[in-house]
This record gives C-alpha cells, structure tokens and sequence, in this order.
C-alpha cells in the first residue's frame, strides 16, 4: 500500500484526533506578546510533550481490514536564549501489530531532526505572540525507526512557525497557512510542543 503519512497528515487529518495536552484555559487569559515568565507554573515550566503518547486502536485498520502502520505525533521541544533557538523535532511513531509482524518496531521508534534556529516576533500573523524560523537536520544516530521513513519528511528541514502564547506559558502553534500544528508551552527559556495523533499507514 502507498504510505500516506507525515506532516502533511496534519493539514488534514487532525479532526476528531486526541491530544495529550491538557485542554488550554483561556478564561481571564489574554495573548502574552513577551517573554515575562509570570504567571508560569511549575507545571507548565516542566511539562513533558512526550507524556501520554500512546497508540491509538483506530489506527490498527482501514474499513476493517489490518493494515501495517503506526500512530503518529510530531513533537518539538527547544531551549531558547534570547532570540537563539536550538533543539529537536522527532516524529514518533507507535506500531500497530501489523507493522510489527511485518518487521516494523515491537512498540514505538522515533526519527529526530536536529533544529537551530531563532524565536522573535512574528511578521505576518495577526493575534500571534511569536515566530519560530529554523533548520532542522536530521540525525540518523539517534533516530531509531526503520530505514527510509526520514525521506518522506526530507533529510533537511526548513521550519516556519507561528505561536500564540497565553499569560499561563500555554501556547497554540500553527502553520504558516493558519493551520493548527498543535499545543505546547513558551516560556523564557524554553519553547515545546506536540501534535495530535494521527494514522499513518505504511
């Protein structure tokens, strides 16, 4: 079967997807334009993008019949000193047991990309807090998932995205389309976030 996976998944397929962020409270929040930490909690100042991934059931088949694949979630997670920005992205990726069974991962693997890059003010985004531009290369040592997946995303990544930092350090992430990437924190030091889950059949 043609694989139908990665980022590009997100621009149409995050409907009706979960997210393991707690769901954002905006009530009595307005947008952050800065990088004050006040108001941050310990909680968001700590928070693990990588807590709560787990594979989704929905995406052992297709029309009932098992297909091999895997659940999926991008995650980035970058520390920031003044305007530099430098960190990871990694697509993880969660078998079903037909990927396993056909000699894919017996439970989950990754594929990271090494990012630098800068976090300032957007130029284009109206309502957004912050722009983040940045390369991403990615790193064949650490990534542990079969051979090949990484050319479906590009061994070289050239990012663009656009944040809206609420007052608690909790943050919305798009694309430059408007398209939501996912959710995340931002605060004086550090920048993360994680997509929702989606199918990806190989």
């Amino acid at each position: 079967m043609q694989m139908v996976l990665g980022r590009a998944i997100l621009l149409v397929g995050l409907v009706g997807c979960t997210s393991p962020l707690t769901s954002v409270d905006d009530s009595g929040l307005g947008v952050d334009s800065g990088g004050s930490d006040t108001g941050v909690t310990d909680d968001i100042a700590s928070w693990d993008p990588y807590d709560g991934l787990v594979h989704d059931t929905a995406c052992n088949d297709v029309s009932g019949s098992p297909v091999a694949g895997a659940t999926g979630f991008f995650v980035g997670d970058f520390d920031v000193n003044g305007s530099n920005l430098q960190g990871v992205e990694e697509w993880v990726l969660f078998a079903n047991p037909t990927w396993t069974q056909a000699g894919g991962p017996a439970t989950s693997c990754f594929l990271r990309w090494n990012v630098v890059g800068t976090l300032g003010e957007p130029d284009s985004c109206v309502g957004c807090t912050h722009e983040l531009t940045a390369t991403g290369s990615f790193d064949a040592d650490a990534s542990n998932c079969p051979t090949a997946l990484e050319e479906i995303e590009g061994v070289e990544l050239d990012l663009k995205y656009f944040i809206q930092r609420r007052s608690s350090g909790e943050a919305t992430w798009t694309f430059e389309s408007g398209t939501t990437l996912g959710d995340g924190v931002v605060t004086s030091d550090r920048a993360a976030y994680v997509t929702d889950s989606a199918c990806n059949w190989f």
